[in-house]
């Protein structure tokens, strides 16, 4: 008898582990609890990467090498870095049509006149640089194409005025080889007369050069929060239309 009562107590007690991880199941399931991303790990680089993130960000880095130059020589590999991860902050399309219109961007070591696409400003002037004493040869960066801009010079004062070197000269190839001059265009004029003033004042550079303040603007809607902040406060129409270009 005594038997008996010690297999029924084992057996109860095997239902009731049995039961309470049977409904500990269906509860888990019920409450739909998921992870928002499927991580896929592949074990033979030992790396973690989500669908939804990779697609994009592999087609920004493919176009990214495309279209960067570095320096054959020695260079300052961090900074060259940190000019390359403030120009992907771009988005993929329109880095993708820069690269379909055959644009580079030169990250160099010396001034653009040392480049051969520029080599014929050595000794010129450039616009708005009139009775500084300064010619092509002391500027960090240019716009067309290529773009050239000199690694280390990012920030405003080194050679320069733009709030990014970078990013300012890429927008000028931006606005005449994705958008066709966009700068141009009557409906851009139209935000630009209404609200240079608000974000430079007097300043001839960007008052009387319309193609001036899209580069800068377009650097600030991209450098930081910070600055992206300044030119949705101050000029909310140029943030708008710069939010919503599309190549």
């Amino acid at each position: 008898m005594n038997n008996k009562k010690k297999i029924f107590k084992r057996l109860s007690i095997v239902v009731s582990i049995v039961s309470i991880f049977f409904f500990a199941t269906i509860l888990t399931e019920a409450s739909g609890i998921k992870s928002e991303q499927t991580i896929y790990v592949n074990k033979d680089i030992d790396k973690e990467v989500t669908e939804d993130f990779s697609t994009e960000s592999n087609d920004k880095s493919i176009v990214m090498d495309k279209l960067i130059v570095l320096p054959e020589e020695k260079y300052d590999k961090l900074e060259a870095e940190k000019m390359i991860d403030r120009l992907k902050k771009i988005p993929y399309p329109i880095l993708e049509e820069l690269f379909q219109n055959d644009v580079k961007i030169i990250l160099s070591n010396t001034n653009i006149t040392d480049v051969d696409e520029y080599a014929h400003l050595k000794g010129v002037t450039p616009r708005g640089w009139e009775n500084t004493g300064k010619t092509w040869d002391d500027v960090p960066g240019a716009g067309g194409k290529p773009v050239v801009a000199r690694i280390g010079y990012s920030d405003p004062g080194e050679a320069h005025g733009a709030i990014n070197l970078e990013l300012h000269e890429t927008a000028h190839a931006i606005d005449a080889y994705v958008f066709h001059n966009i700068s141009s265009s009557e409906n851009y004029k139209n935000i630009w007369n209404q609200e240079v003033y608000n974000l430079f004042g007097n300043d001839p550079y960007f008052v009387n050069y319309p193609e001036e303040y899209f580069a800068e603007t377009f650097a600030m809607y991209y450098l930081d929060e910070e600055q992206n902040q300044i030119l949705k406060e101050k000029a909310p129409l140029t943030y708008e239309f710069i939010k919503n270009l599309q190549s």
